[in-house]
């Protein structure tokens, strides 16, 4: 289950595995090689953030790492190459003491690609947004039917 696989479209051959460090989920493959990767693991009570990571399929390394502060940053996924940008929901998980999730209210976040640095963010989604959509200047983002427009601090 903790396997990022790439597979031959033509012949279905599996060209290359690497092992990650927990359960992926949503994936964006680039044309050089790199894949973006939202994790769909729930966090336990001693567990790490989990984050978007982006992957070189060619070395099998992780190479960088997309998060929230204090936040999940899991299931949706968007990314906008030209513009450089990565976008993904950070959730705020909550439980019941049985440990089922009864809430996942969280943000919208937008990170530079090069840098990995957050550089907006939405005001607070009541719900967890499952689907992210980011126009290719990068201005304009679609989660869950609702557009926001993006404005960045210089």
């Amino acid at each position: 289950f903790h396997k990022l696989r790439l597979y031959n479209s033509s012949s279905g051959d599996m060209v290359k595995s690497i092992r990650t460090v927990g359960l992926i989920g949503q994936l964006l493959l680039f044309h050089r090689g790199d894949v973006l990767a939202s994790r769909i693991d729930t966090p336990g009570l001693f567990s790490k953030k989990t984050c978007i990571e982006k992957w070189n399929l060619g070395a099998g390394t992780l190479e960088s790492r997309f998060c929230d502060q204090g936040r999940t940053v899991s299931v949706a996924l968007a990314a906008s190459p030209a513009a450089g940008r990565v976008v993904g929901f950070a959730s705020q998980i909550h439980k019941s003491i049985e440990g089922q999730v009864y809430a996942a209210s969280g943000r919208v976040d937008v990170w530079d690609m090069k840098s990995g640095n957050m550089i907006a963010s939405s005001a607070d989604v009541p719900r967890l947004v499952s689907s992210l959509q980011v126009s290719s200047s990068g201005e304009w983002v679609m989660a869950d039917q609702v557009l926001f427009q993006l404005t960045t601090s210089p």
